[in-house]
């Protein structure tokens, strides 16, 4: 029998609102209102469908089982509290979760982390050159014990060490030295993170006094520059000339051209995202959205390069970006012989990866052969998903005699900071050229828009 002329009296409770355009929903949850004792017996709920509309002289009823969502309507009213009790129980605490086990550097950034075991290592390394001393202290043959109970004269002595008689790093490599009193200051600062960590306090006031006063006296005796350097921006049109240098000179070489060519690239990136050198060096695979858009004006279809989000939010600082926002990395043809072209670069690199899922995909020409299907305004390029975490900046070494591509290791920031000088130099840059000046141009333009 069809439930669509069964007419039931509205339920005389005060409690249900009078209005004649309202849904009641009845559930196994309310018996009474379920099979109402003036309904005909003919019209069983069992044979109802799931969403199923009764009409009434007063209003519509919906019938339906959805307890989870009656269920929460009914714990709502305060004289609930016990059947909430009822039906729920705290959980015990029984996991084994422990503060201790979070590394107090947990979540910095890398370049923090080497710095503070910079600050850890070279300690120790003074203090076994004391060990070494005859009729040495004890107290140095224990690095935190020996930290503890220094005073500012030790610490003087230390700083004395590291700026005039420390000279080899990791792996016996000659290190650069301290060159700026901002650096000395910089070291300074972790190397009390060291301390606060090891002692569990941090150094006194007095004691902290003490020991800038001799750092300030160190600069001088060091000769330490303490001017700041010059903000000298720059812009597209230093950039390209300087690329050109990059691929054409004989006075540095490389071990592959793979090498020119991620430089000319980070250049680029630098420039168009004005960011920090870090978060460019760590752009993998995965960070990559590539497709091919349809042209609104009508022409050929246009390749696309975007950062995923994740990307932007984790590397490129814009953590307020919408779920769904990218960075779309723009094409230059600034030079006809294209060597400030992002795409031209980013494409080649994929191609020599052989990243891309479709493998008929081996030069731009191939791309531009590709045409979204009717109805559609892109056609997505996938790359290979093992390829994942490889990175774009990745490294080349020699190992056992061979020149290999590490593509799962990231260029690191000490080798693209000595290639970017080498080459200023070599171009012939009135100062040594660094990764921070694309920023400096970025903030003037902001600066100048009066945005």
């Amino acid at each position: 029998m069809a439930l669509n002329n069964v007419c039931r009296p509205s339920p005389a409770r005060s409690t249900l609102p009078s209005s004649r355009d309202e849904r009641i929903i009845y559930t196994p949850l309310h018996p009474v209102c379920a099979q109402s004792p003036s309904a005909p017996r003919t019209a069983s709920l069992s044979q109802s469908p799931p969403h199923s509309y009764h009409r009434g002289p007063r209003r519509s009823i919906l019938l339906r089982s959805h307890l989870p969502r009656v269920r929460a309507a009914n714990l709502t009213g305060s004289n609930d509290t016990p059947l909430r009790q009822s039906l729920y129980e705290d959980p015990l605490d029984d996991t084994d979760e422990d503060l201790s086990d979070v590394p107090s550097d947990y979540g910095g950034s890398k370049q923090t982390k080497k710095l503070k075991l910079r600050a850890r290592d070279r300690w120790q390394r003074y203090c076994a050159a004391k060990a070494s001393e005859p009729a040495a202290d004890p107290q140095w043959f224990d690095a935190e014990e020996a930290l503890q109970g220094a005073s500012a004269k030790d610490l003087h002595r230390f700083w004395n060490w590291v700026l005039g008689k420390l000279e080899r790093g990791k792996g016996g490599r000659k290190l650069k030295g301290t060159k700026k009193t901002s650096s000395l200051k910089s070291d300074w600062k972790y190397f009390q993170g060291y301390y606060r960590k090891v002692t569990g306090n941090g150094i006194s006031e007095k004691m902290s006094e003490d020991v800038r006063r001799g750092m300030r006296s160190l600069a001088d005796k060091h000769g330490l520059d303490n001017q700041p350097r010059e903000n000298i921006p720059v812009y597209i049109e230093d950039m390209v000339p300087f690329n050109q240098t990059i691929l054409r000179t004989r006075e540095k070489r490389f071990h592959l051209g793979l090498q020119r060519l991620l430089l000319c690239f980070y250049n680029m990136l630098g420039l168009f995202t004005v960011n920090r050198e870090s978060a460019i060096l760590n752009l993998r695979y995965k960070d990559l959205l590539l497709s091919v858009q349809r042209d609104p004006h009508g022409g050929p279809p246009v390749p696309t390069v975007d950062f995923r989000p994740e990307f932007i939010k984790r590397n490129l600082g814009m953590g307020k970006l919408g779920h769904s926002n990218t960075f779309v990395l723009p094409e230059i043809i600034f030079d006809v012989s294209l060597v400030f072209s992002p795409h031209v670069f980013l494409f080649g690199f994929l191609f020599h990866a052989e990243a891309f899922e479709n493998s008929s995909l081996r030069s731009m020409e191939d791309v531009r052969k590709l045409v979204p299907a009717d109805g559609c305004q892109e056609l997505p390029l996938p790359l290979k998903q093992e390829m994942d975490n490889w990175y774009i900046f990745c490294k080349v070494d020699v190992q056992d005699g061979q020149v290999r591509i590490l593509r799962d290791t990231p260029m690191s920031a000490g080798t693209l900071d000595s290639q970017l000088k080498s080459m200023s130099e070599i171009h012939g840059f009135h100062n040594t050229f660094f990764s921070h000046q694309f920023r400096y141009g970025g903030g003037k333009l902001l600066d100048e828009s009066g945005e």
